[in-house]
């Protein structure tokens, strides 16, 4: 209400001729539907007719924003999911649900998993009737003697022929395949150690995470999101790889990533880290802890011992951009894609 007055007192001008006139005529309709106050906050203003329309007027409430409720291929979101939609030309959407610490050879610390669900749109196919095909003709092979009498008469002794048919091949019909949306479920496990992926459901081993892994988009995010605080995550119940001993690197994740207690009590006291990857991590867990200043410092050092560091710069583009500084930001969020596309 402050804001429409303002403005309407500070157009304050001489009224014309024809704006009293059109003041007066208002006034005598209208007199009796204005309240007091509201005449006297108008009587000041240029457009004491706007004035009033602008207090008076009913405007409908905007419309509200209806969540949306089915994908990108228009099919019901799966609630309680996270949704991963990928440009619609390719005609696929991902779903994945809570990310969990995965034991493995007994332990858990170095790899996360969680379920997924992918939907694509198929084309309609059409079936395909059954045929046959021939190979080769038909032979007739004859075998035995004959006796000449002469004059052109002969007489045929135990002559056999056999007739070989044509060989041919039977190819079957397909039945023809309708148009519409396929939908394919899995579990997929990240070594946060090795930063590689394995999705069951998919006929492939574990891979490069980033664009080497099929399901790029729903394995990247959650290896970034989650891997620097593994041991921190819910237990998963999948037991498909619990069994067996832990190796050297399975130690080693323990030692390395964030948020293992291995690698918490080992670096209470330590007031310098040795290398770029424990200055990372010390900012990854700075950021965590709300020490936003903290963290762009440790990213700092390590860019300065690694300048090809491409995490460090994404990271660090992170903490800026919570801090506000989006230009900042955009520079190294920049460098990053530069250094790994």
């Amino acid at each position: 209400m402050r804001s429409v007055l303002f403005i309407a007192a500070g157009s304050l001008s001489f009224l014309s001729a024809n704006q009293a006139i059109a003041e007066e005529t208002y006034m005598a309709q209208n007199v009796n539907n204005i309240s007091e106050e509201l005449r006297e906050k108008c009587l000041a203003a240029a457009d004491f007719e706007g004035c009033v329309r602008a207090y008076t007027q009913k405007t409908s409430p905007p419309a509200q924003t209806q969540e949306r409720r089915t994908d990108i291929l228009g099919m019901p979101v799966i609630e309680g999911w996270h949704t991963y939609d990928v440009p619609s030309a390719l005609n696929n959407v991902y779903y994945t649900n809570t990310v969990k610490a995965v034991k493995v050879r007994g332990i858990y610390g170095r790899y996360i998993g969680f379920q997924y669900i992918i939907r694509w749109y198929t084309h309609g196919l059409p079936g395909i009737s059954p045929t046959s095909l021939t190979l080769s003709e038909a032979k007739t092979n004859c075998y035995g003697s004959a006796i000449n009498y002469g004059s052109g008469y002969s007489n045929t002794i135990g002559v056999n022929c056999t007739t070989t048919p044509a060989s041919t091949i039977n190819i079957p019909g397909t039945a023809a395949t309708p148009a519409g949306v396929r939908q394919m479920a899995g579990f997929a496990v990240i070594d946060c150690l090795e930063r590689t992926a394995k999705v069951y459901g998919f006929p492939v081993g574990w891979k490069k995470i980033d664009r080497e892994v099929d399901i790029g988009g729903p394995i990247v995010g959650p290896a970034n999101r989650y891997c620097y605080k593994v041991s921190s995550l819910p237990k998963s119940n999948y037991r498909n790889l619990a069994k067996g001993q832990p190796n050297g690197q399975d130690q080693k994740a323990l030692r390395v990533l964030p948020r293992n207690s291995v690698y918490v009590s080992s670096r209470q006291n330590q007031s310098k880290p040795e290398n770029a990857l424990a200055y990372y991590n010390r900012g990854v867990t700075k950021y965590e802890s709300g020490d936003y200043q903290g963290a762009i410092a440790d990213f700092n050092k390590a860019i300065e011992i690694n300048p090809q560091y491409g995490y460090a710069y994404y990271n660090r583009g992170i903490a800026k951009s919570t801090l506000g500084d989006y230009q900042e930001a955009i520079a190294d969020f920049n460098k990053a894609i530069e250094i790994k596309p």
